[in-house]
């Protein structure tokens, strides 16, 4: 196989079987110490992870070599799965980007406050609400709670209104999503000769090594 048609191959393989995907890309916080390198956890632009995120784009990546690494630390057990991907040559991906994965699912619990009726905002995007909980408390899910449009809140549609403070289970569905942690292939190009006029410099799809961020709780864990 000629080297110069690799890159045109290579695009042709994420646009026809590659997965479709939002991409944000990161940037620090500037609420970040300096001298500590930690970030305000009250921060109300960050949420206290220290990284603020660009408006999400959507993009194809083909993803493989998924692995799920388990750690044992003082806080417990902690699950890590990872991944590779690859991008199209013009999608350049940094530390820390996320990549969510919109055509599939997995489960995330949280506890949200509802006040008037509405919860709390929710750590990550509701596709659809599996499980309800509380104390003492009777749910049907289809009639009982609706999903607002942006995804991130719950509004509970029954005649009998729930106390404002009320905290409850919610057990939801949501696309998963990954953080940039390596860049395996950021040199990657390949020089064109075959029917130009000249020899051209291309850059090849970029590989990039995720971690599944759906297990950080972060400061959102007591209140959605």
């Amino acid at each position: 196989m000629r080297a110069d048609i690799k890159p045109k191959l290579f695009e042709d393989l994420i646009k026809y079987t590659g997965m479709k995907v939002l991409w944000e890309e990161a940037m620090f916080c500037h609420c970040l110490n300096k001298d500590s390198g930690q970030p305000d956890f009250n921060c109300p632009y960050c949420e206290g992870q220290g990284f603020l995120y660009l408006e999400p784009k959507e993009t194809r990546v083909i993803s493989y070599s998924f692995s799920g690494n388990r750690e044992f630390l003082n806080i417990g057990l902690i699950e890590r799965g990872t991944a590779y991907i690859t991008t199209f040559p013009n999608v350049l991906m940094g530390y820390h980007d996320r990549v969510t994965f919109l055509d599939m699912s997995a489960k995330y619990s949280e506890i949200l406050e509802f006040n008037k009726n509405k919860s709390s905002k929710s750590h990550r995007p509701i596709n659809k609400i599996v499980m309800v909980k509380g104390d003492g408390l009777d749910f049907d899910i289809e009639k009982d709670f609706k999903i607002t449009k942006d995804g991130r809140f719950i509004e509970y549609m029954n005649l009998t209104e729930l106390p404002d403070g009320t905290k409850l289970s919610v057990l939801y569905l949501t696309p998963p999503s990954y953080i940039v942690i390596d860049l395996v292939h950021e040199l990657r190009a390949t020089f064109v000769k075959f029917k130009y006029p000249q020899e051209t410099f291309t850059e090849l799809p970029k590989q990039y090594v995720i971690k599944r961020e759906d297990f950080v709780y972060g400061s959102n864990f007591d209140s959605g």
